[in-house]
């Protein structure tokens, strides 16, 4: 029993040293822990999570791997602290080679966007021309790019002249940047892609294509009533209908806010309308020959338009037959001489007489009309 005693004394105090120990460990470690941060570390736009116990901005991207010079773009900066959850910002420095009206020079900068970049160099004038989208991101191995500055020009776009100040390498680029870029079959001279110059003059035609579609009367075609006591191929309205409507479709070319040209590519009846009645000569004799023939002015050179001339010449009728042709190619069963027939019967034997001789039957009108061969 006192050996128990005396054990029991003895190893007090080595468990009370002991548990000291413990808690003073436990106590570091959660102080090592409460110094521990997590800092939103972004590096040309893209962001990660660093966990460090240091508050130096140039420590930190150390321990992350993250490289960062004199030239680079850091904030905070790197000889500066950041304070509890505040993020770090790198962009990296990057050469843009810079074509500025032909001549070349190289812009560093740690901008990320083509137009920031472009900006902070000077060249952000809303008016210049640039060959890269302004949103375009700057890669880190460095980029190229043209900027054209504005020129003066004369512009006649569709017949309207404006003095402009715009830029552009070439006439296209130049006509976009004005906000009236070429489109469809638009024409321009110079061409598109001639290089602008200052002064120079620039002609734009504004070619466009469209399908309109209007209303119109619709005529039914006629019925067609043959009438014995017509001349054998005339016609002649008996009854004139009555119009409907259609829908028409036209495909229409316009040029410079003019329509110049128009093709009908579909219609649609609407209303039928009624359809009228046409009569049909079918009498015996010569077919009819409508007003306004080579014949009519024939006759109008050789007798004054007079179909029923006879001067006692010799020769008869409006065409000026003489006695012996007339008979020879059939006038005869229409009269005894070509001034008794009538106008189309004349005509009828003139016809027979062209396939026989040709227009130099009658040499001198049909040479003024400059008539040849032997066809009408």
């Amino acid at each position: 029993m006192l050996g128990g005693i005396s054990t029991r004394l003895e190893n007090t105090p080595v468990r009370a040293v002991t548990g000291a120990m413990l808690v003073a460990l436990m106590a570091a470690g959660g102080t090592a822990a409460a110094l521990y941060q997590d800092v939103t570390v972004t590096v040309d736009g893209q962001a990660r999570e660093v966990s460090t116990m240091s508050r130096s901005v140039k420590s930190i991207l150390e321990s992350a791997g993250i490289d960062a010079g004199a030239a680079d773009k850091v904030t905070p900066g790197l000889n500066e602290s950041v304070a509890s959850g505040q993020p770090i910002s790198v962009q990296h420095a990057r050469d843009i080679a810079v074509n500025v009206n032909g001549a070349v020079r190289t812009v560093k900068t740690t901008d990320l966007t083509m137009g920031a970049a472009l900006a902070d160099a000077g060249l952000g004038d809303a008016k210049n021309f640039v060959s890269l989208p302004l949103d375009a991101q700057v890669p880190l191995a460095g980029a190229a790019v043209s900027v054209t500055t504005p020129v003066a020009a004369t512009v006649i776009d569709a017949g309207k002249t404006v003095r402009a100040d715009a830029a552009g390498r070439t006439v296209g680029e130049y006509l976009a940047k004005m906000g009236v870029p070429l489109i469809q079959q638009d024409t321009v001279t110079p061409s598109a892609n001639s290089r602008v110059t200052p002064d120079m003059t620039i002609k734009v035609s504004r070619n466009r294509v469209s399908d309109v579609t209007v209303t119109e009367p619709y005529t039914a075609p006629p019925k067609k009533v043959d009438d014995p006591k017509l001349t054998n191929g005339k016609t002649q309205i008996t009854n004139p209908g009555k119009p409907g409507t259609q829908s028409v479709q036209y495909r229409e070319k316009i040029v410079d806010g003019k329509v110049v040209s128009r093709e009908k590519i579909a219609s649609k009846i609407l209303d039928a309308g009624v359809a009228g009645v046409t009569a049909v000569g079918t009498a015996p004799g010569a077919p009819y020959v409508a007003p306004g023939s080579v014949w009519d002015r024939l006759v109008q050179c050789e007798s004054t338009g007079n179909w029923a001339i006879n001067t006692g010449n010799g020769f008869y009728g409006g065409v000026q037959f003489d006695y012996g042709t007339w008979l020879r190619h059939g006038g005869g069963k229409y009269a005894p001489r070509a001034d008794l027939a009538t106008r189309e019967e004349q005509i009828d034997i003139a016809r027979k007489t062209l396939s026989a001789q040709g227009w130099g039957a009658w040499p001198a009108c049909s040479s003024r009309l400059g008539l040849s061969g032997n066809s009408e």
